[in-house]
């Protein structure tokens, strides 16, 4: 868990460019289709989403010709309520 400086929707914002859309699978089953930044910090590689996405460890993120196995989820916040969604792969 960290902290941001600045709200979730602030930050995707100002990096809209580098937003990707990801296709979800559970199980095989599609789940839904979420926009989320590629990133890495001390925990390791991961892909950031706002707070709407259904994203679950095990699930498999698809985008383009790439896919991540999410290994784990881990939450940043602002002013104490969670709204940054990391899933690393």
């Amino acid at each position: 868990m960290a902290a941001l400086p600045i709200p979730a929707n602030q930050y995707f914002n100002d990096f809209s460019f580098d937003l990707i859309e990801y296709e979800v699978k559970r199980k095989k089953v599609i789940v839904g289709n979420f926009k989320g930044l590629l990133n890495k910090d001390e925990n390791g590689r991961h892909i950031a989403f706002l707070m709407d996405a259904s994203i679950l460890p095990g699930d498999v993120l698809t985008a383009s010709h790439q896919s991540f196995v999410i290994r784990s989820i881990e939450h940043d916040h602002y002013n104490g309520t969670p709204e940054l969604l990391k899933a690393y792969y």
